[in-house]
């Protein structure tokens, strides 16, 4: 008898056990499915190809034998223009981007009077491939669906929390080394200071966004160590572009509590008055007095006017700056301000229709405030307006058109956002006139 009750027992703790691990298994394999989706999605894919650029000059990947920002370019037009092909295409971005086309043909054809050199070929094909593709996965994907979207956002905080970790492993590893370290001379990842202040400044923005909305501790500390970064490497625009962009959204989006914008303010200001460096405290200074740097930007600004001067029309081609200015300069030169960049090298041509690309945006934007009023200003909507903040100033005093590729990405998802939403509203206006 207590034989029996003993089989019976452990058939039923067998049985127990069997269901257990198979309800783990099915678990286990759930968890795996979306950890898998989620490295293959579309917006994975597409950010990886935007931070590449930031990583890819690290020498521990110098194993890994194709260009990474190549790679994942071709991985994400190979994943995205299905989708793009499925898609229905609003006639509003189908105008812009067209917009955008034209500006884009102007640049290919002023290669026909421009003095053909390295760089010249070069900042050709990279535009015309990397950043056209940039613009049109981000109007076309990435703003037209929602899901794609936070894939894209969640993707490029999983990229920050890395590098924000090898950040601090670098600075720690300076600091044990030789005491001290010297901002900017540090290459996080190999890549610029700029390139990751910037792409750091667009994770704190969003970030606060969502801490806003609702509280995380993970987000929150994620803000704080990002913060110290930007402070660390040294990097005014990005430093700057981000205290813009906070004032900015503070104002426009009233769903914020007064609690948050006035305790961030207290953060940033106690951060920065322990954590900024001597070096990075003179550099903001040399805003107001001056510095070697900011004299040759102002001669820069200088020769790009008198080559606009000299051909106001068509400019002197794609690529020409480099050819004429480089000097001695072991690296390509260019004007670091994106309008004295077109102005000098497409005339007025290219800058009516990259002026017109720009103005098309910002009607669409103010046209659509007028009417729908706050309602538009969604999270989706302030966070792409805080990354065309970021990328826009930034554009104005470093990097060349192809460089300042997260421009070309902001105003993508930008436009490609807002027409959505206002077709959500279109939608659910109509559906409440009908059940009403």
């Amino acid at each position: 008898m207590n034989v029996t009750n003993n089989n019976k027992k452990f058939n039923i703790i067998n049985f127990i056990g069997f269901r257990m691990s198979k309800y783990m298994y099915i678990t286990n394999i759930s968890i795996l499915h979306k950890i898998f989706n989620f490295f293959t999605s579309f917006g994975f894919l597409f950010a990886a190809f935007v931070w590449s650029t930031r990583i890819k000059s690290d020498p521990r990947l110098e194993w890994i034998p194709v260009d990474l920002t190549l790679l994942f370019f071709i991985i994400s037009v190979v994943r995205g223009m299905p989708l793009i092909l499925r898609m229905k295409i609003k006639s509003t971005i189908l105008l812009i981007f067209f917009v955008f086309l034209f500006f884009s043909l102007w640049l290919f054809i002023s290669v026909l009077w421009s003095p053909i050199s390295e760089y010249s070929v070069e900042k050709l094909i990279r535009f015309m491939t990397l950043s056209v593709w940039s613009f049109t996965a981000s109007i076309f994907v990435i703003s037209q669906n929602k899901q794609k979207f936070y894939e894209f956002l969640y993707s490029w905080i999983f990229f920050s929390a890395i590098s924000i970790i090898e950040s601090y492993y670098y600075y720690i590893s300076i600091y044990l080394s030789i005491g001290s370290f010297e901002p900017r001379t540090g290459r996080i990842f190999g890549g610029d200071y700029i390139g990751m202040g910037a792409n750091l400044s667009i994770t704190i923005i969003t970030l606060f966004i969502m801490v806003s909305k609702r509280f995380n501790l993970f987000y929150f500390l994620l803000i704080i160590f990002s913060f110290i970064v930007i402070l660390l490497i040294g990097s005014r625009s990005a430093f700057i572009s981000l205290l813009i962009s906070y004032f900015v959204i503070a104002i426009f989006y009233k769903k914020i509590k007064v609690f948050y914008i006035i305790f961030f303010i207290i953060l940033f200001g106690f951060l920065s008055s322990i954590w900024l460096p001597s070096a990075t405290i003179l550099r903001l200074q040399w805003l107001a007095y001056g510095s070697p740097e900011e004299f040759v930007r102002l001669w820069y600004y200088s020769k790009a006017v008198e080559m606009f001067e000299s051909s106001p029309i068509i400019g002197w081609g794609i690529g020409s700056f480099d050819y004429y200015w480089r000097l001695h300069s072991p690296t390509f030169v260019y004007p670091h301000n994106i309008f004295l960049e077109i102005a000098s090298e497409t005339g007025i041509i290219g800058s009516i229709l990259f002026c017109l690309f720009l103005f098309c945006i910002v009607y669409v934007f103010l046209f659509q405030y007028k009417i729908y009023g706050k309602e538009i200003l969604v999270p989706e909507l302030l966070i792409s307006m805080s990354i065309v903040l970021i990328s826009l100033f930034i554009s104005l005093f470093s990097y060349d058109i192809n460089s300042n590729r997260l421009l070309w990405i902001s105003l993508g998802i930008f436009i490609g956002i807002l027409i959505r939403i206002r077709q959500y509203i279109i939608s659910r206006n109509i559906i409440n006139k009908i059940y009403v």
